[in-house]
């Protein structure tokens, strides 16, 4: 929290808090580009622990434009782990969509990687609420050095939203490890 007070200015008391989880700090490495205006600090963004507000037009979300987000994150091949989630922003109205799936690979030397994980997500339909939502997957515990997360996007927007030829997009701010 933090507060000033200057030539007797007092603001309001600002606020942060962090998600705290086991790849904090962890080095990120893209696979797949999001859309450079929406771009907002990843890949490092990805492992903050600082979690997005409900409006997209700021860090830390990370916007993806009709593509996939894959990332990499370089664990210290020490710390033991079993799930993955990504943290995802749906607001339809400005065509931002749900994830429509979540993977995960491991592996230990960054090159040869292993699928321990993987679901599928309807995309939501007009009636589903926006907000901020969580896709998780969970795995047997390990202490891989590797972790690929590939977070699906539809490629197209649903017919009810426009359909094609025109895009959606997924926004993410943090890829929490537990």
């Amino acid at each position: 929290k933090a507060k000033v007070f200057r030539d007797d200015i007092e603001t309001k008391v600002f606020s942060r808090s962090f998600d705290v989880h086991k790849a904090i700090g962890c080095p990120v490495t893209l696979q797949s580009e999001p859309l450079e205006k929406y771009r907002f600090g990843a890949p490092d963004s990805f492992t903050d622990g600082l979690r997005g507000e409900i409006s997209f037009n700021g860090g830390p979300w990370t916007g993806f434009y009709g593509t996939p987000m894959i990332v990499t994150i370089e664990m210290d091949g020490q710390t033991t782990y079993s799930s993955v989630t990504a943290s995802a922003l749906i607001e339809k109205g400005q065509h931002i969509l749900n994830p429509i799936s979540l993977k995960v690979q491991l592996s230990e030397d960054g090159e040869t990687f292993t699928t321990v994980a993987e679901d599928t997500y309807p995309t939501e339909t007009a009636a589903d609420k926006d907000g901020m939502k969580e896709y998780s997957v969970s795995f047997d515990e390990t202490t891989a050095k590797f972790i690929k997360v590939e977070v699906g996007c539809r490629e197209y927007l649903p017919d009810w939203l426009g359909g094609a030829p025109h895009k959606g997009f997924i926004f993410i701010d943090e890829v929490l490890v537990k």
